[in-house]
């Protein structure tokens, strides 16, 4: 009775399932990927002064409760109440020392806000990086085609890819709209009752109406620039790496470390970042 409350969304024989969840390998989880992930970091990046932002107490505890809460879901989702074995702990552990030493190279102390700044080493390394991420994504298509859930698995992709978009584009309208409101001209005749409460605006030809309260609003919004950062790119991947063969468990153990790695050496920083605030 007991097991079954904790283990209520767990099958051992169903391996491909949407949600999972055992009680025993979460903790387990827990304890490999956010607390000892975690610590072996912080304790590495003192030890040899690796790259890192330096938290306050209350910083450090605001990363935590955002690494619980990104973590659940993933165990959820994932599927890693199967496929989390030892082979995942290895290469999470390699993932989060491996990818903090590759930081460490000076021509790769660079962000993907800077790209038009890189050195050819560093588009050396980005470029094969990303063609391993495109092999073993072949593989893990592979895979779902196997177990039968390719439609549901390359939906998830589209459906994970499409909340990741949906900031920017938001973003794009904004800057849309402000490059708009900033063509308004106001009126040199002595305003009316009516043009008291609307401005012209000529574009292409067309002329537009736009409410001051309107303008106002516009004006009032606050920029936010795109950053992508590395925590959220191997986040997305961490729940496609949700099967049992031994490639698989690596895999997601590698994702799972360079997912911790952005966490724990700057925090779970958003996509979105308003312009003239520090994160």
């Amino acid at each position: 009775m007991g097991n079954r409350a904790f283990d209520a969304c767990y099958n051992p024989e169903e391996i491909n399932v949407f949600v999972s969840f055992n009680f025993v390998t979460f903790i387990s989880y827990l304890l490999v990927v956010v607390v000892g992930g975690t610590q072996v970091f912080l304790y590495l990046s003192k030890k040899y002064q690796w790259e890192r932002q330096d938290k306050s107490p209350v910083g450090f505890l605001q990363d935590i409760q955002d690494a619980l809460i990104y973590n659940v879901v993933l165990f959820l989702f994932g599927n890693y109440s199967h496929t989390f074995s030892i082979w995942t702990v290895l290469a999470f552990f390699a993932g989060l020392i491996g990818f903090a030493l590759l930081g460490e190279l000076p021509f790769l102390k660079v962000s993907l806000v800077t790209w038009r700044t890189w050195s050819r080493e560093a588009w050396m390394v980005h470029i094969g990086g990303v063609g391993i991420v495109f092999i073993l994504a072949i593989y893990h298509f592979v895979q779902a085609y196997y177990a039968g859930i390719l439609s549901l698995y390359f939906t998830g992709l589209l459906v994970g890819l499409g909340l990741m978009v949906a900031g920017p584009a938001v973003n794009w309208y904004e800057e849309y709209r402000r490059r708009e409101i900033a063509y308004v001209t106001p009126t040199i005749d002595p305003p009316t009752q009516s043009d008291k409460q609307e401005v012209a605006k000529p574009t292409n030809g067309v002329s537009l109406r736009v409410t001051e309260k309107e303008i106002a609003r516009v004006k009032s919004w606050p920029k936010y620039r795109v950053h992508l950062h590395h925590w959220q790119i191997f986040y997305l991947l961490a729940f496609f790496t949700r099967f049992p063969s031994v490639l698989g468990q690596i895999c997601s153990g590698l994702v799972l470390g360079i997912f911790m790695h952005g966490g724990s050496a700057y925090g779970f920083d958003p996509l979105l970042e308003q312009e003239g605030v520090s994160y």
